[in-house]
């Protein structure tokens, strides 16, 4: 479902920007065009391909995102670009005796 060849990697949110805080709009690919900066807010979403990499999208008015929060960013489109990323649940390591 969230296959690399389809444009998805893992990644972390940095920042929620409300859409009218945006600064250098054209600097993503995601709000290059005018009609594109319509987003009530954006994620900003590191993510690591050889090198630390940064990837703006619009956050779906259904989706509750904060800095920090494990996601799914599609590289490759804009729309529906982003997906909340399951961590698998911490097991505390058996103490020896």
């Amino acid at each position: 479902m969230h296959g690399f060849d389809a444009g998805w990697v893992k990644g972390r949110v940095v920042q929620i920007l409300p859409g009218e805080e945006l600064m250098n709009p054209g600097f993503w690919t995601c709000t290059q065009n005018v009609s594109q900066r319509g987003a009530p807010s954006y994620a900003r979403v590191r993510y690591r391909l050889r090198s630390e990499r940064e990837h703006l999208v619009p956050v779906p008015p259904d989706q509750h995102l904060q800095a920090g929060d494990a996601v799914w960013v599609n590289l490759d489109r804009c729309e529906n670009a982003i997906e909340t990323r399951q961590l698998p649940a911490h097991v505390p390591k058996a103490r020896k005796n």
